[in-house]
């Protein structure tokens, strides 16, 4: 069995509850794992298992948009602290004596593992911009030339890639294997049905699309975004609800920006989604191209009454176009993830 070091982006928590599964998983296969964290990410897998505090890459937004020149500065001006968190992840080797590192988009330990020669494993969805064969449209070009070298500058120079993506592409090289996402245990236990409401999942960034939702006339479930409730039409709920599985098992469909692991969620429950990919992040465009592209739901850039009227009237289409969508659990990375650790720790 592996000693394992894993370290985990706290950029956001789609991260985190995947690292939650994975991990869970490799502690029931007798393999002992070591987490370190940061941020939203450290808050979660802290509830859990033992987490060692690092300091980490926050990005920054400013009205709906990622911001990287904002980004680069507040990185800088942490450059003290990613210093420590160097020290502290060595030391952390030191005591552990792991035979091999997983890294989740977090630098420090991508960074220790190459300074001491220890076998690294990528495993997340952002190496799909770099390690497949993906379509770019034209206008996104430039966001997609940013955003790749952003995704090398965070993790180089691993063993493997494990690349996580919900639409069929082809590795560029044979370091890289692509497999279905990580969907959570909760999430896996849903039977789902189609009641009366659409699921709105975004933040306080989107306020200007109440309007549109109440001029519609039909009814949502509304997350993100605080308001109180003063209508049948229209309920608000906070995020972190214990409600959400219920409400995400039974909608008919979902609005929501276009991050990964909803809409691995969305995708494994067959709920078609209407995805507002955030301004500039290439991440959440290609994302939502994708699901656009292979009718599981709809793309907008500025939500309108015709884009959301386009989305209700089509619901039957993306359900029937969501059939094909096959994943029955998390067990082909797992298998993968095993056949890496047999194959990297022997050869250590």
């Amino acid at each position: 069995m592996a000693r394992i070091l894993y370290g985990v982006s706290g950029e956001g928590f789609g991260h985190a509850t995947r690292a939650k599964e994975i991990v869970s998983y490799l502690q029931s296969a007798g393999h002992q794992v070591q987490l370190v964290s940061y941020d939203k990410g450290f808050d979660l897998l802290s509830q859990f298992f033992p987490v060692e505090r690092i300091s980490g890459l926050r990005l920054s937004y400013a009205d709906n948009e990622v911001k990287y020149l904002a980004t680069i500065g507040h990185t800088l001006l942490k450059s003290k602290s990613s210093i420590e968190s160097v020290d502290k992840v060595k030391t952390l080797v030191k005591e552990f004596k792991p035979d091999l590192v997983i890294t989740d988009f977090e630098p420090t330990v991508n960074f220790v593992a190459n300074l001491l020669r220890l076998p690294l494993i990528s495993l997340d969805n952002q190496h799909l911009i770099t390690k497949t064969d993906i379509e770019i449209p034209e206008a996104w070009y430039s966001d997609y030339i940013i955003t790749k070298l952003v995704v090398r500058f965070m993790v180089f120079n691993p063993k493997r890639y494990l690349v996580l993506s919900f639409f069929d592409c082809q590795a560029l090289d044979n370091k890289t294997i692509v497999v279905k996402p990580v969907v959570r245990q909760e999430v896996l236990k849903l039977r789902p049905s189609n009641g009366d409401y659409i699921l709105v999942y975004l933040t306080s960034e989107f306020d200007k699309i109440i309007p549109l939702l109440e001029a519609s006339g039909h009814k949502y479930i509304v997350y993100g975004l605080s308001r109180a409730n003063a209508g049948s039409r229209i309920i608000f709920k906070p995020l972190g609800s214990a409600d959400f599985l219920t409400d995400l098992e039974s909608c008919q469909g979902i609005i929501a920006t276009a991050g990964f692991s909803l809409i691995s969620e969305a995708l494994y429950l067959h709920k078609p989604i209407l995805a507002l990919p955030i301004k500039s992040q290439f991440e959440q465009y290609l994302n939502a191209y994708y699901l656009a592209k292979l009718g599981y739901g709809l793309m907008s850039l500025e939500l309108s009454m015709p884009d959301l009227e386009l989305f209700r009237s089509s619901l039957d289409l993306y359900r029937a176009n969501l059939a094909s969508y096959q994943q029955q659990d998390n067990s082909e990375l797992f298998t993968v993830l095993e056949n890496c650790l047999k194959e990297l720790v022997k050869q250590d």
